[in-house]
C-alpha cells in the first residue's frame, strides 16, 4: 500500500509543479503579475495566480478518484490494485456528496484567491468566505471533530473555528 501512496503523491507533486511552472510563465506573459512598488518586498514582476497549478492538479486526482472507484465498481472482477491498497469503490462512490463538497470549497478558496490577486480584498472579506468555506466543508462534507458533542450544527461551527484559527 505504501509502494501506491508513493507513486500516487509523486505523481501529484509532479503534475502539480508542471502546472505551477506553466502557469506562472503564462501568468508573466500576459501581464498577471505584482510589479515592484514602495510597499512590497519584491525587486522584479511577480506571477499573479499561483494557486493554478495545484488547484488544478487537485481537481483532476479527485475527479479522477472518483472515476476510478466509478469504473472498479462496474466491473465483476475489480483490479488487483483495489484489493492490493484495500480500496473499496462502492464506498468511496457512496461518500461521492461529501468529495463534490470538498472540490466545490476547494474551487471557492481558489476563486478568492484569484479574485484577491485581480482586485485586492479587505482581510475582512477573506476571513468571512474562508469561515464560510470552512463551516460548509465541516457541514455538508462531514470534515469536523466530534469528540462527545453531538450536535452537527455545533460540531461544524467548532470545526471552522479550528480550521480558522
Amino acid at each position: 500500500m505504501l509502494y501506491y501512496a508513493i507513486i500516487l503523491f509523486l505523481g501529484a507533486s509532479v503534475v502539480s509543479t508542471v502546472l505551477s511552472a506553466l502557469s506562472r510563465r503564462m501568468a508573466l506573459r500576459l501581464g498577471f503579475a505584482a510589479h515592484p512598488k514602495a510597499d512590497r518586498y519584491h525587486q522584479r514582476a511577480v506571477a499573479l495566480g499561483g494557486g493554478v497549478g495545484m488547484v488544478v492538479t487537485l481537481s483532476l486526482a479527485m475527479i479522477s478518484a472518483m472515476g476510478l472507484a466509478w469504473v472498479l465498481s462496474r466491473t465483476n472482477d475489480p483490479l488487483p490494485l483495489a484489493a492490493n491498497i484495500g480500496l473499496n469503490p462502492q464506498d468511496l462512490l457512496a461518500r461521492s456528496h461529501e468529495w463534490g463538497f470538498l472540490l466545490l470549497c476547494t474551487l471557492m478558496l481558489f476563486a478568492l484567491g484569484l479574485w484577491d490577486d485581480i482586485k485586492p480584498l479587505g482581510p475582512a472579506v477573506k476571513l468571512i468566505v474562508q469561515f464560510v468555506v470552512a463551516f460548509t466543508a465541516a457541514y455538508k462534507a462531514e470534515v469536523r471533530v466530534e469528540f462527545f458533542i453531538h450536535s452537527r450544527l455545533l460540531t461544524a461551527l467548532l470545526s471552522a473555528v479550528w480550521v480558522m484559527l
